[in-house]
């Protein structure tokens, strides 16, 4: 059984090594559907989990003039441990960044994932028919 490998990919990225592994969720009419809002930019970070030489999710956060914001967190299939693994990662990294704000918004079906973040300290800013936005003064607890 293989174990999940986590690569970190930070600005400036290895634009060959980042591509060769995430070029197909920029490309693929399948994933541009499901994930319309996905960009890369000079400011990402980006956590890419990979299992049998497959990516099987990532996850990416960027600084902004606001703070940082936690774009997505996406795994292939369901697999909430799978997300939460990548949550985890990009939690470790966000704790040596120096931010004052973090902040993501998430659809409001995705329950677990919501708790997740309540856990870990963020609150619903605000909230639509379809999203929460969510957000954290204090990254030192995340």
């Amino acid at each position: 059984m293989q174990t999940i490998r986590f690569y970190i990919f930070r600005p400036p990225h290895l634009r060959n090594g980042f591509y060769e592994k995430m070029g197909m969720f920029f490309a693929e009419r399948l994933y541009r559907y499901k994930l319309p809002d996905l960009v890369n930019s000079h400011t990402t970070t980006w956590v890419v989990a990979e299992k049998n030489n497959k990516v099987v999710g990532f996850g990416s956060f960027e600084q902004t003039n606001r703070g940082i914001e936690i774009r997505e967190i996406y795994t292939i299939q369901k697999n909430h441990q799978l997300w939460q693994g990548i949550a985890s990662k990009i939690s470790i990294i966000l704790k040596k960044q120096n931010s004052k704000l973090i902040y993501t918004t998430l659809p409001k079906v995705e329950k677990k994932q919501l708790n997740y973040f309540i856990e870990k300290g963020f609150f619903i800013k605000r909230e639509n028919k379809n999203s929460c936005y969510l957000e954290k003064a204090n990254l030192m607890i995340m």
